[in-house]
């Protein structure tokens, strides 16, 4: 078993927004998760966090580090360095800004309504605190959990039947990972009993015209599951589309077009 590695100690806060201490020698990251254990607790109790925001602690005043930043500057690092009568270690820090996620008690998740104790230590999260996270009936993969910039080997999955039965909404801005996402869940679902999905692809992003995609999936290669319609430039093993005009009404358009007073009138 791995050792648990100490990223910090809790200082302050309240509910949404617990302060760290990060120990000198570690690293914390936006969106990493943490644990927070008492060690003395009579239960296996854990509170899992994630980090949210990030800040500077110092036990110098601001004014104070303003003259020490100004000599360093000036007059050289030596001569600044001389002001100094605590630990560089000590005398500056970092703080992590925490809000919690869910408490395991016995390996199992419930809803967090209580604060870990001032001073307690927080850990980087390890596979054998996330044991609750289990597999459902109609297993729809999302991916892998991150924590920070970091990938853990466990594995995510939503009740497919549930979630596909309602609207979903993918929102990011450009370069996180909408198009990954999405990718992910088709490639995984393409073997699903309980889904089929209907994509509009128009900047070749998930069937894979030139590059790897839907039509390179071993299931597809031994059973055709992906069925590709485009009105031009067909790739092998594509449909043409073709639409009868007659069959589209105004009203189909409701929703996706901003109409006029006059135009709905008419």
């Amino acid at each position: 078993m791995q050792k648990d590695v100490i990223k910090g100690q809790v200082i302050s806060g309240e509910v949404g927004k617990i302060c760290v201490r990060q120990k000198s020698d570690q690293e914390i990251e936006i969106g990493e998760l943490l644990i927070a254990q008492e060690p003395a607790s009579a239960f296996d109790k854990k509170i899992l966090l994630q980090v949210y925001d990030l800040g500077y602690g110092s036990q110098i005043s601001q004014q104070n580090l303003e003259l020490i930043a100004g000599l360093q500057l000036e007059e050289g690092k030596e001569q600044a360095s001389e002001m100094s009568i605590i630990d560089e270690e000590l005398k500056h820090y970092k703080l992590a800004f925490l809000k919690t996620v869910v408490t395991i008690k016995n390996n199992k998740p419930s809803l967090t309504k209580t604060l870990p104790r001032v001073f307690t230590s927080v850990s980087e999260v390890q596979e054998t605190d996330l044991q609750f996270i289990t597999k459902p009936k109609n297993p729809l993969f999302l991916g892998n959990l991150r924590s920070g910039s970091k990938e853990l080997a466990v594995p995510i999955f939503l009740d497919g039947q549930k979630v596909l039965s309602h609207h979903v909404l993918i929102p990011a801005t450009t370069g996180r990972g909408k198009s990954n996402l999405t990718s992910c869940l088709l490639w995984n679902s393409l073997d699903a009993p309980f889904c089929g999905f209907f994509v509009l692809d128009p900047h070749d992003e998930y069937y894979g015209r030139h590059g790897i995609g839907l039509k390179d999936h071993p299931i597809n290669q031994e059973k055709k599951r992906v069925f590709y319609y485009t009105a031009f430039d067909f790739p092998a093993n594509a449909s043409s589309l073709k639409i009868n005009l007659e069959l589209i009404k105004p009203h189909h358009f409701n929703g996706a077009v901003d109409w006029s007073d006059p135009q709905k009138e008419a």
